[in-house]
Formats: structure tokens, C-alpha cells, sequence
């Protein structure tokens, strides 16, 4: 029983995150640019998110079986690009796209749990030795929980897809992420990666094959 009660501490302290992405496809595209190879970028970011979101989305565009490349790698921040020198980049990589995830601003948003009394009980034992019997009772105490407030992390995002030979603008869309109290942005920057990755995809902008979806059960 110790390892469920552990394994239900883990889950329970576990971070999760959901994300949502809303995005608007030009109407020249709507068929479909189906993009090869693209570069994934993440901007506004600290460095570390920004690595984690480009990871990602590099990540799930090759497991769906497109091509990526992070700029990180391509377009190292160390360094200063002209726009002659990033477009001759751009075209010795092969990318046919750039998909660009830009942070809008993040926070948190704080919910106050209320004070709840929890009532104390007592229990008692009876035991009978002989003509004799003894009763023994335990008290346990009433208690108090909550009375502290739970910070969870929030995030906006804009991302945009480019074609990289003409620099025209493909597709765009406004996302969300929202997490649990051990969540944090990171995690947020990861989730909401991931889900415009699966609507490029899903909407024919980035090659890739989306794996099934499992329906729930149906009872009759």
C-alpha cells in the first residue's frame, strides 16, 4: 500500500499544463503549403524557455515525421545577424518555413483557499479481563486546513509561419496555457509548443502525420 500511497503523492505533486491555440490561415494556403522543412524560433523568452519551446517544437514536427531545424542552432542569440545574412541562412538550410513562437506576457493567477475546521472524533476500546472491564479512549483533535492562497502560472502567446523564400506570412494564431499550482512557465512555453505544432500540422501548413486519436468507450 506505501507505493500507491506514493505513487498518488507523485501525481498529485506533479506540474500538468493545458494549452489552446486559435489560428487563422491565409486564404492563398488554405490548401495546404504542406512545408518540408521548417525552422522552429521562439522569441521574447528567457534563454532557457526559449530553448525548451524550440526543443519541442523541433521535437514533435520530426516524431510526426516533418523536417525542423532550431534557429537557436542555425541563428546562435550570441551573435548579430544582418537580414542578408539570415536570409542566406534561411536558404543554405533547405527550410522552406519559419515558425516563429513569440511570448505576449506571462503571470499567474492566484486563488485563496478558505479555512475549512475539520471536527475532531474520538474512539473507544473495551476490554474484559475476568469480572473487570476497561475502556479506553482516544481523542483526536479537530483541525484546521486551508487559509493560504495557490499561485498558478498563466501565459499568452502569438505564433506565425513565414515562408522563408518570399517571407509572406502562412498562418497565425493567438495561444493560451494555463497550469497547476507546481507547474511553472516553462512547462506552459512546452505545452502550448507542442499544441501549435499539432494545428500546423493538423491544418496541412507543416508536413507531418498526427498519431490517432482514441475515442472513449462507447456504452450501450
Amino acid at each position: 500500500m506505501k507505493w500507491l500511497l506514493a505513487l498518488y503523492l507523485v501525481v498529485l505533486l506533479s506540474g500538468c499544463a493545458v494549452a489552446t491555440v486559435q489560428s487563422y490561415t491565409d486564404p492563398v494556403y488554405r490548401d495546404g503549403p504542406q512545408l518540408k522543412q521548417v525552422v522552429v524560433s521562439a522569441a521574447g523568452m528567457p534563454i532557457h524557455q526559449r530553448l525548451k519551446a524550440e526543443q519541442a517544437m523541433a521535437e514533435s514536427i520530426v516524431k510526426a515525421g516533418g523536417g525542423a531545424l532550431k534557429a537557436s542552432d542555425l541563428l546562435p542569440p550570441t551573435r548579430n545577424f544582418t537580414e542578408a545574412e539570415v536570409a542566406q541562412i534561411l536558404k543554405e538550410s533547405g527550410a522552406d518555413g519559419v515558425v516563429i513562437l513569440s511570448l505576449v506576457q506571462q503571470g499567474s493567477e492566484s486563488t485563496y483557499v478558505p479555512q475549512t475546521q475539520l471536527p475532531g472524533s474520538s474512539t473507544s476500546y473495551v476490554s474484559v479481563f475476568g469480572n473487570q472491564a476497561t475502556v479506553q479512549t482516544y481523542h483526536r483533535p479537530g483541525q484546521t486546513v486551508g487559509g493560504f492562497v495557490v499561485a498558478k502560472p498563466v501565459g499568452a502567446y502569438k505564433a506565425t509561419v513565414f515562408e522563408a523564400g518570399t517571407g509572406k506570412t502562412i498562418w497565425m494564431a493567438d495561444g493560451s496555457a494555463s497550469g497547476n499550482a507546481w507547474a511553472n512557465h516553462d512547462l506552459l512555453a512546452i505545452t502550448v509548443a507542442n499544441e501549435v505544432v499539432a494545428k500546423l500540422i493538423g491544418e496541412r501548413i507543416v508536413s507531418g502525420k498526427l498519431p490517432p486519436t482514441t475515442e472513449p468507450p462507447r456504452f450501450k
